[in-house]
């Protein structure tokens, strides 16, 4: 999957070599190419293995943008932003922050998904797999099951299966394929190994959290409602749908909620909540009314009310301190 600039720009620019100011962040056995411009540049490298590909970017923008993610053909993949925190504006999701230091599993077709980008520096890796990859490792892999609802998919809109953040343990597999070298004629397997274990950690951290008998302890399971609620948090939350999704009865549910968070659900949703707002009005330029759809807010005047009643102070007064 790559990135494209805006029609108006991309006329006039033509991918080129990277240049040496940039090659230290080369893969040892990928292909880069840079992108250079007025808005900045963008380091692209790419490794095609037999059944999947490995992509990193790395964006250095001076005047904010949207760019465009684009693909071929119908993928799955996982993003692991490791730096900057991006806005993705998904027709069929909305507006879906893809922060730092989180990794999310999308199922994604072939219809460019655009991406905002304050000025700053960014930097993700995702790897691609291709659904009948999936398929495959699914007979020998029983957790890989989760993702049979993707791998099935014919759709036209993206659909986000899960998101979690990134793990010591995810991180260290990364820098291992980041700094991975491979000899002339040596195959890829050293690197597909390290890209099947960080697909197998990654879904059985986060991807099956609609099988409670997955869990193996309450820590888990109350790690999976988190991850759960901050990748939602931009939709409606409600403890039915919690309870429901996590296959309890709304009283057990809120009993577990409660004595695990010491908090109620309603509670901890809008702390998340307005604490992203902060996060995004401190951080970004962002309208604070389209901050208000971003963590999750219908009307902006429950928002700035809310805002005000947490932080003592309105949105606006807010960025203005």
């Amino acid at each position: 999957m790559h990135f494209l600039l805006p029609h108006d720009l991309n006329e006039n620019i033509i991918p080129e070599k990277v240049k040496e100011e940039y090659k230290y962040l080369m893969m040892p056995f990928a292909k880069g190419v840079q992108t250079t411009g007025n808005f900045g540049a963008i380091i692209t490298q790419v490794f095609k293995g037999l059944d999947y590909e490995i992509w990193q970017h790395h964006f250095f923008i001076k005047e904010a943008i949207t760019l465009y993610a684009v693909t071929d053909a119908s993928i799955l993949t996982i993003n692991f932003m490791l730096k900057g925190s991006p806005l993705a504006r998904l027709e069929n999701i909305g507006e879906l922050p893809l922060a730092e230091n989180t990794a999310q599993f999308f199922y994604v077709p072939p219809i460019r998904q655009n991406v905002w980008f304050e000025s700053g520096v960014y930097h993700c890796l995702h790897i691609v797999f291709s659904p009948s990859y999936i398929k495959r490792l699914m007979t020998t892999h029983h957790s890989l099951r989760s993702l049979k609802d993707c791998v099935a998919r014919k759709s036209k809109e993206i659909f986000l299966h899960s998101s979690g953040k990134i793990n010591f343990k995810m991180r260290k597999i990364l820098e291992e394929i980041m700094n991975c070298h491979m000899e002339a004629g040596e195959t890829d397997l050293n690197i597909q190994s390290k890209v099947l274990s960080l697909l197998l950690h990654y879904i059985r951290r986060y991807g099956a959290i609609n099988n409670t008998s997955s869990f193996a302890s309450t820590e888990e399971f109350i790690e999976a409602i988190n991850v759960y609620i901050e990748s939602n948090i931009g939709q409606h939350i409600s403890i039915k749908e919690l309870a429901k999704q996590f296959g309890k009865s709304q009283s057990e549910f809120h009993k577990i909620f409660k004595d695990n968070f010491n908090e109620s659900p309603h509670h901890y949703v809008t702390s998340l909540r307005l604490n992203l707002a902060m996060n995004l009005i401190r951080n970004t330029t962002y309208p604070c009314g389209e901050i208000a759809a971003i963590v999750g807010y219908e009307e902006i005047s429950h928002f700035s009310s809310a805002f005000r009643k947490q932080f003592g102070n309105s949105p606006n007064s807010f960025r203005k301190k």
